[in-house]
């Protein structure tokens, strides 16, 4: 579809030529970072099953999603382990920007402390110290 036309259309009729789209084809569908329940079939995301061979996978910060959402088999991600943590971190800054002053990598390393594991949290902040 052009842009103009598809603006042009209402949710409904989006949502079944998504579906008609989807249901002729293998899929993976990756939502990241949900935060209620999204229901699928108003969008029209075809249910996955094993005779289609679809996949959905999201990320969510709640369990209680998980479970309105019907996840069978939900896979915790922990956090990092302190080593871990700051080789992640050292791997984002770089090591240009940790040799520029010797102070530098005891206060990356207070920073990645401060992230307490978060992968996401040492990707953003490790990226934004890197020169």
């Amino acid at each position: 579809y052009k842009g103009v036309e598809w603006k042009k259309k209402k949710e409904n009729q989006k949502a079944l030529d998504i579906f008609n789209f989807l249901s002729k084809k293998r899929f993976v569908l990756l939502l990241d970072d949900i935060w209620r329940k999204v229901d699928l079939t108003e969008i029209g995301i075809p249910n996955p099953t094993s005779q289609n061979g679809c996949k959905i996978v999201f990320t969510t910060r709640s369990l209680g999603v998980c479970t309105s959402m019907g996840v069978h088999e939900p896979m915790e991600v922990r956090c990092l382990s302190t080593n871990d943590a700051w080789d992640l971190f050292k791997k984002k800054v770089g090591q240009n920007t940790l040799d520029i002053h010797p102070d530098i990598p005891k206060i990356a390393r207070k920073v990645a402390g401060a992230c307490r594991g978060l992968p996401l949290a040492l990707n953003v902040i490790g990226e934004t110290m890197s020169c």
